[in-house]
């Protein structure tokens, strides 16, 4: 299954650090998070269906008519500040082979 993830994270938590790179390294953003003082206290998940646009359709592999599933993702810290927000798109096809 193709995925299309895109990770946003704050300029205050990432800014001057490694989080700035393309891929932070082993344990993913959340170690990197940890490191940095950041503890994951919540994260809140919504899921959505949508038609995809064209070039995410061909990008996903979806058949013509095929939904696209949206999963939203943020990251709470223990003071309550968002450390990140994750959008991750997949098709959603009725049947698999």
């Amino acid at each position: 299954m193709v995925q299309l993830v895109t990770t946003y994270i704050p300029l205050s938590i990432a800014g001057g650090t490694y989080l700035e790179e393309a891929v932070p390294g082993p344990g993913g953003i959340y170690a990197a998070f940890e490191g940095l003082g950041h503890r994951i206290s919540r994260m809140l998940e919504e899921v959505q269906a949508r038609m995809p646009r064209y070039e995410e359709a061909e990008r996903l592999g979806a058949e013509s008519g095929t939904p696209v599933l949206d999963v939203v993702h943020i990251s709470y810290d223990q003071d309550e500040t968002p450390m990140d927000l994750s959008i991750t798109s997949c098709s959603a096809p009725t049947r698999t082979s």
